[in-house]
């Protein structure tokens, strides 16, 4: 876990949802796996070559602070963000996540003191099937996807979308995320606060950092 800016104003707080509230590296890699296999199709390629070219081209995008996210790279090679999340919703979620207990338990008593949202690169049938899985949805506010405003993180637009599902601001809100360029870069250059988490093991550290101080 890496703080980089915590305060005690916080009325709200955002999460994104893979490989934030789980941690499943086969379910990661089956994901990428699987979005780069359909795009492979799409452009009528080796999957080997596409695959090596869609790795080199996240390593670029992270080298200068661009846009690194799956969604954001596809664009590159002609693939829409309304086509990705046909992708996406063929997601086999339910082969990877469980009900998490700890995590439960958690949310719940972060649900006592603060609204809790989502911001996800993927789509709603999938956000709210993991949650689901999870044991959570019920403890979330609003899910924002990449079918709200069919764009991706780490666009401004699309922060900007979930805070208004919650008529929240930046500065009243805490973001929690995974991946610090694209989860998390954007808020924080707006004033928000924001946590990077290595999986849901960090996110059961929540409780005693964010309560019990």
């Amino acid at each position: 876990m890496k703080i980089y800016k915590l305060s005690n104003s916080n009325s709200n707080i955002i999460f994104d949802i893979d490989s934030t509230l789980y941690t499943n590296s086969k379910y990661k890699d089956y994901q990428n796996d699987y979005l780069i296999l359909k795009l492979a199709h799409f452009l009528d390629r080796d999957l080997r070559s596409v695959k090596d070219e869609v790795e080199r081209e996240i390593r670029y995008q992270k080298s200068i602070g661009g846009k690194s996210s799956l969604g954001n790279i596809f664009k590159k090679f002609g693939v829409s963000i309304k086509q990705n999340c046909l992708w996406r919703d063929e997601f086999r979620v339910e082969e990877f996540l469980v009900y998490d207990k700890e995590l439960v338990e958690i949310i719940r008593a972060l649900a006592s003191r603060f609204k809790i949202a989502a911001l996800t690169n993927n789509t709603k049938k999938i956000a709210d099937k993991s949650l689901s899985l999870l044991g959570v949805a019920d403890f979330f506010s609003a899910v924002t996807t990449l079918e709200t405003i069919y764009e991706s993180k780490p666009s401004k637009r699309f922060f900007d979308a979930a805070l208004a599902s919650i008529s929240a601001s930046y500065s009243d809100t805490l973001f929690v995320g995974d991946r610090f360029d694209v989860d998390l870069q954007t808020p924080l250059a707006n004033s928000a606060d924001a946590i990077l988490v290595n999986g849901v093991e960090d996110v059961y550290k929540l409780k005693d950092l964010l309560l019990d101080n």
